[in-house]
């Protein structure tokens, strides 16, 4: 999800039929409203869980960092 908020051209690629009905991926448009927002919140509610982060002028905000076998991670925070 960062990766399409924040990479231009980074949004979903879809075929014709399934773009339609996508809700407007749109890989450059999604970063640019983010680059030019003072604050946008993202919401992504998957397998009964909510998960949020937040953005401001395009940067991650309050970002939390853990290591994991030696990899660093961001998970996004669960809201609910």
């Amino acid at each position: 999800a960062e990766i399409a908020l924040t990479e231009l051209h980074a949004g979903g690629k879809f075929n014709q039929n399934s773009y339609k009905v996508s809700g407007g991926l749109h890989g450059v448009g999604v970063s640019c409203v983010n680059a030019l927002s003072k604050m946008l919140r993202l919401t992504i509610r998957r397998d009964g869980k909510v998960h949020a982060m937040e953005f401001s002028r395009g940067f991650v905000q309050n970002r939390l960092v853990e290591e994991v076998n030696g990899v660093p991670v961001s998970p996004m925070k669960v809201i609910g």
